[in-house]
This record gives structure tokens, sequence and C-alpha cells, in this order.
């Protein structure tokens, strides 16, 4: 590819004489000097090879295809270059990958039609300007949100339709069908306060209750009430001082009884009667754990299911509450019905009773006996 060089000396012709001939510019010089300067065009825009060489086009048209090493096709824009371009097909393949990323980007008024993530611990979305952000809090076909924290800076309207896994700080205002956990279970939850409302179905209360103001459950209270009735019964009771270390092990005879694991001995005769209460059979005998503290003590009856002294008798904790246990007395007293009746006794009418008057046994009937026998009521066996 070569440069113009004129062909005619053209400053020599005007140093000669206006006589000389070759001081008149022939049609031949002309030709010359034409084709000196189409051959430089030529060169230089090269029809053939296609090639232009440090040459500014100006508003060109470009008809073909257009290739060389500027010119880059990669799917992927790897090379990240700032002075190649890249082909039509390759902007459309990275675009459709779904890879672009958006790094303090300002997005005016877009539509998006996917699932938002990426792999940043947190998304902020300062401001939606759409009613629906398909693919992630709504539409037909919600895409999961896992792993993402969804702060709202003043207040969420409209539905949720799923699972919402997490605590929830604040009102919920409306209708909630299913399960919140985070809320009304869970090992933490969150509190309820302020709220009217009533469900319609069940209210499951997963642990026990630990406050005065938390929910409670039916296996609760049915051990609740299991727990009363085991605090009425024991299955035998002292007669005497033992040493409770190896008096009440799995196979001692204790009244008559002979202990196994796990029974229950009500303790009552004590010397140190501190010591007494309710105490539970095993290689290291302790007190029962609905008995462990010593305002659980006063008031209890506890009936005594077996023994050669103590079956079928009651006995009553008369102590007072305040104490300590292990250092205040614990006293137990047997309990016996006032009799209102005479087993055996037929109902027998006596007129115009006086004061001292006896009843008779005659062998099969109790009767009116004489007057002023005794003092109070008799019965004599006749």
């Amino acid at each position: 590819m070569s440069n113009y060089t004129p062909q005619v000396t053209w400053s020599g012709k005007d140093a000669l004489s206006s006589s000389d001939p070759e001081k008149i510019i022939s049609g031949s010089d002309f030709n010359t000097e034409v084709l000196a300067i189409q051959t430089a065009i030529n060169s230089k825009m090269d029809t053939t090879s296609g090639t232009t060489t440090g040459q500014t086009l100006i508003n060109p048209i470009l008809n073909t295809s257009v290739s060389g090493s500027a010119i880059k096709d990669e799917d992927d824009m790897s090379s990240n270059s700032a002075t190649h371009l890249a082909t039509q097909q390759s902007i459309k393949a990275y675009v459709d990958s779904g890879t672009v990323t958006f790094t303090n980007k300002t997005l005016t008024a877009p539509t998006i039609n996917g699932a938002v993530g990426g792999t940043a611990t947190s998304q902020t979305i300062t401001t939606l300007t759409t009613t629906n952000v398909d693919g992630i809090l709504g539409a037909n076909t919600p895409a999961a949100v896992t792993g993402t924290t969804i702060t709202a800076n003043s207040n969420f309207v409209g539905n949720i339709t799923g699972n919402v896994t997490g605590n929830v700080t604040g009102n919920v205002t409306g209708n909630v069908t299913g399960n919140v956990d985070g809320i009304l279970g869970g090992s933490s939850p969150a509190a309820v306060s302020g709220t009217t409302g009533s469900f319609s179905g069940n209210v499951t209360a997963s642990t026990a209750p630990s406050s005065a103001a938390h929910l409670t459950n039916k296996t609760y209270v049915d051990a609740l009430f299991s727990g009363m009735a085991q605090r009425s019964t024991v299955r035998a009771a002292t007669t005497a001082n033992i040493t409770i270390s190896t008096a009440l092990n799995n196979g001692d005879t204790l009244d008559g009884v002979t202990l196994a694991t796990n029974d229950l001995v009500l303790v009552k005769n004590q010397t140190d009667a501190e010591d007494n209460g309710i105490y539970v059979v095993q290689s290291s005998p302790a007190r029962d754990d609905l008995f462990d503290t010593y305002d659980e003590h006063p008031g209890a009856l506890i009936a005594v299911t077996e023994g050669s002294t103590n079956a079928d008798k009651i006995f009553l904790c008369t102590s007072n509450k305040g104490g300590t246990l292990d250092t205040t007395d614990l006293v137990w007293t047997q309990v016996q019905p006032s009799a209102t009746s005479l087993s055996g006794l037929t109902d027998t009418n006596i007129s115009s009773p006086t004061t001292g008057q006896a009843l008779v046994y005659s062998g099969s009937t109790w009767e009116a006996g004489s007057a002023g026998v005794g003092v109070g009521l008799t019965i004599a066996l006749s």
C-alpha cells in the first residue's frame, strides 16, 4: 500500500520561459498525474481485500459482515476488553445466560419475572414500584425464598401465600391460616400482645408452661393430675425410727412389706422429725420430687396401702407452712374418721328415750335397754 507521489515536476515548469514548449501542460501530464492519484487511492482503499489502514471513516455504510481481531465473539465476555467490539450473538448469549450482575445500579421501573438471588449474605430492595414481584413474593408459581431476611421499614401490605418460617415482630392484621411457627411455638417464641381474635381450630402447645401467662397442653394437665393422685398414696409407712440410707433400699422389709425400687414410703417416726417426709426407694433413697420443698408437706393427706400395722391408714401432716426442709420438724398424725353408725346395727325405733338408756345387743339385733343403766351410750352383748 503506497502513498501518492507527484509524477510531474509542476514547479519546474514555472521556471521555464513562456516560449519553451515544456512550459505548456499537456494532456499526457494530466493523465500521468491522475493515474498516480488513482493508484494511491486504490492502495489505501483496497476493494478486493476490504482492508482500510489508518483512515477515519465518516458516516460509513456497512452492508455485509464485519470481522477481524478487534471483533470478539465471546458468549461469556471473559476477556472484558475495553478496546474490542462484541458480536450480536455473543451479547445475546451473555444476557440470556442469566448471569448478569448489576453492582450499585439503579433500575428504573424494571419488570422482574424470575427469581432474585445471589451469593451475598443479604439483599436490600429499597423501593418496589410495581405491585407484584413475580417469582419472589407472589405470582402463580413463586420461586422459593430461602436463607433470606426481608425487613420492611414501615408496613408490609398484601397477601403472603405459603410458609413463613421465623419470628414475626410487629402486628399481624388479618387471618392466619395454618401454623405460625416462631410466634406461638418454637424454642424462643415471640410475644403476642395487644391482639384480639379467636381460633377456629386447635392450638398446640409443644412444651410445658413455665410462666403464669403460658398456654398449657393436655399432656401436662394429665401428668399434673396423675401427680396429685401419686401425692396421696404411698405403699408403706414407718412404725419407728429408721436409718433412711439403708432401710429404704430395694428388697428391704418395712412393716411387713418387701420394698421395690421406686416405691413411695411415708417416713413419720424419725427421732429427728425434720427428716420425716415422703421418700423414694432406691440405692440412695431421696425425697420424692413432689415433696422436695417444706411447704409441700403441711396439710398433705397420705394413705398407706400396705403394711402389718399401717395398711389402709391415713396420716395428716399437721406442721405449719413457712419452715425449712431438713431443718423444721415435719409432724404426721393418724386421721381416724368419727363413727356415725355401728356395723350390723339394724333400724331400731326407741320411743321416749331417757337419759342413760342403754342399747342392748340380743345376739342378732340391737334393742332398747333399761333406762338409767350406765352413762352415755352403752353397748352390751347378751
